[in-house]
């Protein structure tokens, strides 16, 4: 991965803040998925035009995710979730 922490925090919140909705993207950190470095933050809302709007972006590479509870007292209800988001970079 060529881009620094703050500069992968940057391009998510570029693409972030064009949206109406507050997608409560947070917990960014640098992760490994066999042995490749991928860029990782959480988020508590899905939303499709996030999605294609990173995808559009040449930097990026591909992009995975994946359910994830929260954590206890983190919710309101018990079945809440949130996405684990990977970008992988060019």
């Amino acid at each position: 991965m060529k881009l620094s922490k703050q500069e992968c925090i940057d391009l998510v919140k570029k693409h972030s803040d064009n949206l109406q909705v507050n997608l409560m993207i947070k917990n960014f950190r640098i992760d490994n998925i066999n042995d490749i470095e991928v860029f990782r933050f959480t988020m508590g809302i899905m939303s499709a035009e996030f999605l294609n709007s990173l995808r559009s972006d040449k930097k990026i590479k591909d992009i995975m995710y994946n359910p994830s509870f929260t954590p206890p007292g983190g919710s309101l209800d018990s079945i809440s979730l949130r996405y684990k988001i990977y970008l992988l970079f060019n």
